[in-house]
């Protein structure tokens, strides 16, 4: 699992999906899928995400994006 995924409580709070273990770990494939970040290390990703969750506007598509591959995923 990726060492920032910890850190996305709000994110997974605004996508309406449970901050689990499990839920980490597939938001993590998702979000890097989602960044075209699929090879990068863990530094690397987690400073593309605080980017735009630093952003409200990008931090809302995140959270949009995400839920919407969690339900798609079901």
């Amino acid at each position: 699992m990726s060492c920032y995924t910890r850190h996305l409580g709000d994110l997974f709070t605004a996508a309406g999906i449970e901050d689990t273990k499990e839920n980490r770990k597939r938001a993590d494939g998702f979000i890097r899928e989602s960044l075209a970040m699929a090879g990068e290390g863990c530094p690397v990703v987690w400073r593309e995400v605080k980017t735009r969750l630093a952003d409200p506007d990008k931090s809302l598509g995140l959270a949009d994006r995400l839920r919407q591959a969690f339900a798609d995923s079901y």
